[in-house]
């Protein structure tokens, strides 16, 4: 496991991360998924619109994290 960013929670192993660094510092968020979920092709994605960090999976919101600071 590790820490994304000072202070942060650690991120499990089997766990897609998605991270953002701006200005007012960085932001991260996880999707931890179970061993074999992704045995086929799948589409992976990350947003942030400067108030929430979205990951999807195949198109679906899996994962939203309200953020601030731009």
């Amino acid at each position: 496991m590790n820490a994304p960013f000072p202070g942060a929670e650690p991120v499990p192993y089997h766990a897609l991360e998605f991270k953002v660094n701006t200005l007012a510092g960085g932001r991260s968020t996880n999707y931890v998924f179970s061993p074999g979920q992704f045995a086929n092709w799948t589409h992976l994605a990350g947003t942030w619109d400067g108030g929430n960090l979205v990951i999807y999976v195949n198109g679906v919101a899996v994962r939203t994290l309200a953020t601030s600071g731009g």
